[in-house]
């Protein structure tokens, strides 16, 4: 594995005072179940009519008992599942009767909605939305059970190598999650933590290509938040990337942080081929359309980039800060500015895209507002420097720099 940490530098994680992750509780023992399990989870409901909340859920129930009859998978009881879906930590319970598959379902105003999720990796492998009528319910619960059946059997297919690689080290496997768990947050200190968790992890199991995809994106985000232009950062994250690929290339997980990496380093074109071929690879992946999403955007392509983005929230509707942060970009770039500014304020944590928002109210020219955005640049980055920071994004086309150099001055920088 080459080496991906940085200088002293770059070493904040390990010099903050993280505790090492000693002593862990581990469940299970390293050993393989007969088949793979998949658990049918019970609608969650978003203000539908009680009716088709219980015919929702019964459905679900039918679906699972067919599903009952495959040779390839073991299918978690309706009544555990039910019960799953009231603990606060099903997760948990999951994870430690090695479930590797759920069937997510929320029942809707407009119908049922379905999500077929791939557990270790956090991965969205399909989703789809019925809308319940009595008078075709066979069919669809036919088309839905086929649905479930041909996806899991392909991904089965393609994960059953990549799987064992999950419980060969299960403190490995411990690590790795809680690391993913931090980058759910756009911080600097929760970059590093995470950073510090995958490093442990690797320690345990050096080829786990999982905790090197998770490596390469805490590298990026570094780059990201620090706002300046240092490409060790960006080099190592590439490292991490393609080692990834090489222990997994059919995993979408290296080739979408090998695409962000290369975006970051100049190479926009080959961005948008890297995570052109991780939704090729996982086409409900709804972090790799995001990162797509937000490539074409600097390759000078924002209507585009916002359709994608949008693709990517119809998946993930409960969307993390990061996609918001990327639709914005698209909105500023096609002149929305009003839009690109509300899809900021609903970022639980909107201070990493302080610029954006104070570009757009300067294009705006509400002075006010505009100052009070770059006071929090300013109070995030003391050292900010426009034409440092400008010089450093990789956009393909001179009219983009031009509009954000533009909306930036006029925020005072």
């Amino acid at each position: 594995m080459p080496a991906y940490p940085l200088g002293p530098e770059h070493s904040a994680a390990r010099s903050t005072g993280l505790a090492p992750f000693a002593g862990a509780p581990l469940d299970a023992p390293n050993q393989f179940l007969p088949n793979p399990r998949i658990a049918l989870l019970p609608p969650l409901t978003r203000k539908a009519k009680a009716a088709e909340v219980a015919l929702a859920r019964a459905l679900i129930d039918d679906i699972t008992m067919g599903l009952c009859a495959m040779r390839t998978v073991s299918v978690v009881a309706p009544h555990t599942a039910s019960c799953l879906r009231n603990e606060p930590d099903w997760l948990d319970h999951l994870e430690r009767n090695k479930v590797q598959y759920i069937l997510d379902a929320r029942s809707t105003p407009e119908g049922l909605l379905l999500q077929l999720v791939f557990l270790p990796s956090d991965t969205m492998i399909w989703a789809a939305r019925y809308a319940l009528h009595v008078a075709v319910l066979p069919d669809q619960r036919r088309e839905i059970a086929r649905a479930v059946t041909v996806q899991l059997a392909q991904e089965l297919e393609r994960n059953e190598v990549f799987y064992a690689d999950y419980v060969r080290n299960a403190r490995a496997y411990h690590l790795y999650l809680r690391g993913l768990d931090r980058l759910k947050a756009v911080t600097l200190a929760d970059s590093l933590w995470a950073r510090e968790a995958f490093l442990q992890a690797l320690e345990e199991h050096k080829d786990f290509a999982p905790a090197l995809s998770g490596l390469s994106r805490t590298f990026t985000m570094e780059w990201l938040l620090r706002g300046r232009d240092d490409q060790a950062l960006l080099q190592a994250a590439e490292n991490a990337a393609c080692e990834a690929i090489r222990q997994n290339p059919l995993s979408p997980l290296g080739h979408r942080e090998r695409g962000v990496a290369r975006l970051y380093q100049g190479g926009v074109e080959e961005s948008v081929e890297a995570l052109s071929t991780s939704v090729s690879l996982g086409p409900h992946y709804a972090d790799a359309i995001y990162s797509l999403a937000d490539s074409l955007v600097h390759a000078s392509r924002p209507l585009e980039g916002l359709a994608t983005i949008e693709r990517a929230l119809a998946l993930n509707f409960i969307p993390p800060d990061t996609y918001l942060w990327s639709a914005a970009g698209a909105c500023f770039f096609l002149e929305r500015y009003e839009e690109a500014i509300d899809f900021v304020q609903r970022m639980k944590v909107s201070a990493p895209a302080a610029r954006l928002a104070a570009a757009a109210w300067g294009m705006l020219d509400n002075v006010q507002e505009a100052a009070a955005e770059r006071r929090r640049v300013l109070q995030l980055n003391p050292d900010f420097d426009l034409e440092t920071w400008l010089a450093a994004i990789p956009i393909k086309e001179r009219w983009q720099k031009d509009m954000y150099r533009t909306g930036l001055k006029k925020a005072g920088f």
